[in-house]
């Protein structure tokens, strides 16, 4: 009963009335594991699944078969930050940067490039943004490593944060990271680190252990003595949180949340239909029973080493209490082809919702059908790659100022200081969507060369002017 309860579906409706309810740390978790599990495919077998298939009135043995999830994933970790990042922070790569008027723009790039390389993001990008797809949020932590003299952006899993409180614009006010880790003598321990605002630029640390205050690792002093209470002059928080979805609540909603129904269904049938082909083309060669009472009754076995799923391949058998123990086959009428038909009906309705699925966005020609195909495709994308640029350019601000104000190499010339002087001021570029087609290749080049006759039309007219 327990695993029956596990799942709830106000967890996952953001509507006014049910804000409170979606914004809890149950909730969040729950949509965290679920989100997951449907991407590695165990939605079915996880200590939620219970619950959900009663919920839902599932088939019993429903199994992952259409299940999209991973290929959602995949596609937006390929497609917001697309390809391999500037070397040198310019105006080309997944992240191409737009620098502000007034900035030290040579010093800025530098200083962006440095940030990217010490925190691996080349890499890292596609796992943060795979977390906001199937989470719906996505963090990232800006650690201040004063024993290795670095300043650098690490991906924190969200299920970790236990509260977070964010500001009109996006800043995160105040935090509680949790997480369970084996301490020095190998026992599992709770390990806390709070963080809030104090006095004007004061940014308050507390660290803690089982509930307890306790000195972590490298919670050291200028002294060298532990410490599990610090402050430092920050001025802000080194959290950013992003959302894949927001809907003007505190946390994000995963791209499939609203299609999970629609998914549970499309494999229900597809379950049920394989089942029963499996019944018609390897049906029992022997019957061995013992004759039944006179209620009717259902047996499909009971689950074995050999046969852990006996219901998946044993036809039911009905016990009617008939005197002359003859058994014949009960086989239903199935008509696979409306059922397959209804099943396609169904993906195209998903695909439809979802058009990133759809195969006729790829392609390497720009024909009307694949530009037609795309249209909404890039909609989507672009709208989702907002909250992610927000995220990283402020991310990188946040981590150039630590690394400015403690003189860490590679961030010469910024400080605490330098995002209200704007020296910081800097953007992502838009980009396209879709890597361009052997057609907009082409077309791009006529292009050009009918800009260079032009141009040298021009000069030919002006020499002939004297001009």
């Amino acid at each position: 009963m327990q695993a029956a309860r596990a799942f709830n579906t106000s967890f996952f409706s953001s509507d006014e009335a049910n804000a409170a309810v979606f914004e809890s740390l149950n909730a969040r978790m729950l949509r965290y594991e679920f989100g997951w599990a449907f991407y590695e495919g165990k939605q079915y077998d996880s200590s939620f699944s219970q619950g959900f298939k009663v919920q839902e009135a599932l088939y019993k043995y429903i199994a992952n078969i259409y299940n999209p999830t991973a290929r959602i994933g995949d596609f937006y970790k390929g497609t917001i930050w697309r390809g391999s990042l500037d070397p040198e922070a310019g105006e080309t790569g997944a992240i191409p940067i737009r620098v502000g008027k007034d900035t030290p723009e040579e010093k800025l790039r530098a200083a962006i490039a440095n940030a990217w390389m010490v925190s691996s993001w080349d890499t890292n990008k596609t796992a943060h943004v795979l977390h906001g797809t199937i989470l719906g949020d996505a963090a990232v932590y800006i650690r201040d490593d004063v024993e290795h003299e670095q300043a650098r952006m690490e991906i924190l899993h969200p299920s970790v944060i236990k509260f977070a409180e964010v500001d009109g614009r996006g800043f995160v006010k105040r935090y509680a990271i949790e997480e369970q880790r084996r301490d020095e003598s190998n026992r599992v321990s709770t390990y806390r680190e709070t963080c809030e605002h104090g006095e004007g630029e004061e940014i308050i640390f507390k660290t803690f252990r089982n509930g307890r205050p306790w000195a972590w690792e490298g919670n050291v002093n200028k002294a060298g003595e532990p410490v599990s209470e610090w402050v430092e002059m920050y001025g802000f928080i080194p959290l950013v949180l992003t959302q894949h979805i927001n809907e003007a609540r505190a946390w994000g909603r995963a791209e499939i949340h609203p299609f999970i129904k629609k998914i549970a269904n499309i494999d229900d049938q597809a379950s049920i239909l394989n089942d029963r082909i499996r019944v018609v083309i390897d049906p029992p060669l022997e019957a061995n029973f013992r004759k039944g009472d006179s209620e009717i009754t259902f047996s499909t076995g009971a689950p074995t080493t050999d046969r852990p799923k006996p219901g998946r391949e044993q036809q039911k058998i009905i016990y009617t209490g008939a005197k002359d123990n003859h058994i014949s086959p009960i086989v239903v009428p199935l008509d696979i082809a409306n059922v397959s038909a209804n099943i396609r009906q169904m993906l195209d309705a998903l695909e439809n919702d979802l058009p990133e699925l759809r195969d006729d966005i790829t392609g390497n020609v720009a024909t009307d059908t694949l530009i037609a195909a795309r249209s909404r495709v890039e909609s989507k994308v672009i709208e989702r790659r907002t909250n992610y640029d927000r995220g990283i350019v402020r991310a990188t601000q946040m981590q150039i100022a630590i690394g400015g104000f403690r003189g860490y190499d590679g961030y010469d010339g910024f400080d605490l200081d330098s995002f209200e002087a704007g020296d910081l001021n800097f953007s992502v570029a838009e980009r396209s969507v879709f890597p361009e087609t052997t057609t907009q290749k082409k077309e791009k080049i006529e292009l050009r060369m009918l800009e260079l006759e032009l141009e040298q039309l021009e000069a030919g007219r002006n020499n002939r002017e004297g001009v």
